[in-house]
């Protein structure tokens, strides 16, 4: 799987010396909290979870890129590897169709620091330009108010809401479902800047 480079992070292939890094982000109850899965409970899960991403990218359903944060980012040396702090993912990938639908969890300590928005427009030029995609979609908790307007200040639309679609633990949640074209994500992009450039 290729790697998206940016100038604070890089979008990269999960090893197994990034489970306590998955595990920071997927087994965090307040990162979950929108979620529809529960937290990870255990190291053993995010080494299941890890095969289950290994497996989806084998069967070309799935990609699941960890953001690692760069060196300079975390006071390394330039040479030293970051640490996995979320993940940014392209799942139930139709290539007959050409969709796919985008996920992403970042880790607590991270959180608004424009990272995620980094993340996400750099898997939409790859998915747009590179995968040939002509429409990624999003499914989120009505509630999760930060990832509703990351969306949109990507040029999601806002395309309905799905009544009691899951049952989360605890709880019965809707899902308001966002679509992106690729004409439109091209307009877009054309007045952003600082986003990953290129695969």
């Amino acid at each position: 799987m290729p790697t998206l480079e940016a100038s604070r992070l890089r979008l990269r292939w999960m090893t197994a010396e990034d489970l306590g890094g998955l595990f920071a982000v997927w087994g965090d109850a307040e990162t979950m909290r929108f979620m529809a899965d529960p937290p990870l409970a255990d190291l053993d899960a995010a080494r299941d979870f890890l095969e289950s991403i290994r497996q989806g990218f084998e069967d070309h359903s799935l990609y699941q890129w960890g953001i690692e944060l760069r060196s300079a980012e975390v006071g390394a040396p330039t040479d030293t590897p970051g640490p996995i702090v979320g993940t940014v993912t392209l799942a139930g990938i139709d290539w007959t169709h050409r969709r796919a639908e985008i996920g992403f969890a970042l880790e607590r300590g991270q959180w608004r620091r424009g990272l995620m928005r980094e993340s996400v427009g750099g898997v939409l030029d790859y998915a747009f330009e590179v995968l040939g995609l002509h429409r990624i979609e999003a499914d989120v908790d009505p509630r999760n108010v930060a990832s509703i307007g990351l969306l949109r200040s990507l040029g999601f639309t806002w395309e309905g809401r799905l009544r009691q679609r899951y049952f989360a633990p605890g709880e019965i949640q809707d899902a308001d479902w966002f679509g992106l074209l690729a004409p439109e994500w091209k307009g877009l992009r054309r007045t952003m800047r600082g986003t990953i450039t290129g695969p």
